[in-house]
């Protein structure tokens, strides 16, 4: 049987992992290595510079650093899962995770560390503040994770899959997505004299036909895989003019 490590950036009690997890353990053997609390937004940050905790779960472990700590710890911890891990997942997010929020994600960017692993990775998200249903996206999940299984990503890739907010019984439309480019709107709330936060909400979409954005807007489960490549090729002629210069 397959081995998962499930993680999320929503906690380990999270809802969407508990679905996932509800789902996955039918046919796999499921760990779960996620955060104690919300971590949301940590984007790819790791505990370099403090330490974390880790502590036995009924399902695995829970984590006090980001889902990057989690995924690092357990793969760096093989002998304390008690087998290898064959596939990291992570979700299902309670928001979704399109376009320039894969920069922000914890979801997506634990999925990024399993990467550098070279283990395969798969990070699902739903696009509403609260689920429908998750017991059923936990079920449509396991479906792509079955289907990645018997079709996997090159070496060095990670599949990015984003839900409408789903109930059983709604008409299913997959479609394989580029990332695209949302305007979200942030507001920067004073809590005191020196605490800050932010609250943010999707803005006006750009006009990106096509996109994982646009798609996930029209009602579309959205497939994107993404890869560690940032690199803009199309730049890389300017380059020269700039070196030329120096």
């Amino acid at each position: 049987m397959k081995h998962i490590l499930l993680t999320n950036d929503d906690g380990y009690q999270a809802e969407g992992l508990q679905a996932l997890y509800q789902a996955l353990r039918k046919e796999y053997r499921v760990t779960v290595v996620a955060p104690m609390g919300q971590r949301s937004a940590a984007s790819h940050s790791v505990s370099f510079h403090k330490s974390f905790s880790v502590e036995r779960t009924q399902q695995g472990f829970a984590v006090s650093g980001t889902p990057a700590d989690c995924v690092k710890w357990a793969l760096q911890e093989p002998e304390i899962l008690g087998e290898k891990v064959d596939l990291v997942a992570s979700g299902i997010n309670q928001g979704a995770n399109m376009g320039i929020d894969v920069h922000y994600s914890g979801t997506v960017s634990a999925c990024m560390e399993a990467m550098f692993y070279g283990v395969a990775a798969v990070a699902f998200s739903c696009h509403g503040k609260q689920f429908a249903d998750s017991a059923y996206l936990g079920e449509l999940s396991l479906g792509i994770v079955r289907a990645l299984e018997a079709h996997p990503l090159p070496p060095r890739r990670v599949l990015n899959v984003n839900f409408p907010n789903l109930v059983r019984g709604d008409v299913l439309e997959y479609v394989a997505a580029p990332l695209g480019f949302q305007q979200n709107k942030e507001e920067l709330n004073r809590q005191s004299e020196t605490e800050f936060f932010y609250n943010g909400y999707y803005g006006v979409q750009l006009p990106q036909t096509g996109s994982d954005v646009d798609n996930l807007f029209k009602g579309r489960i959205c497939l994107t895989p993404l890869s560690w490549d940032m690199t803009d090729r199309g730049s890389m002629h300017l380059m020269q003019s700039i070196i030329r210069q120096q």
